[in-house]
């Protein structure tokens, strides 16, 4: 799927790649097989791969948006540092068989 591309504001910067055979790039780990997303620039003369990551649950339908357009609609916006079990600082803390790791 194109940036923009179910309006009439398509643009052709950006492309989406939902793809579904990828069943020997990653470690199958359970149930669900292995799928993976790219996020490709096409604006230029050569595409460019931007991200390549694993994805979740099985890819269907994407729509790529500026996000100019959302901007003016987000009502509130959480701040993470703002959060109660907000991290700050990285740390390991042991007690007995229990092991809590905060990134």
């Amino acid at each position: 799927m194109a940036s923009m591309a179910e309006t009439n504001e398509a643009d052709g910067r950006y492309l989406i790649s939902l793809n579904k055979i990828s069943k020997d790039r990653f470690l199958n780990v359970g149930p669900l097989k292995p799928e993976n997303d790219q996020l490709i620039d096409i604006s230029g003369e050569s595409m460019v791969l931007l991200k390549d990551e694993s994805a979740y649950i099985e890819p269907h339908d994407i729509i790529l948006v500026r996000r100019d357009i959302i901007e003016p609609h987000v009502v509130d916006r959480v701040r993470l540092e703002e959060h109660p079990e907000a991290v700050t600082q990285s740390s390991i803390t042991r007690d007995g068989n229990r092991v809590t790791v905060r990134l």
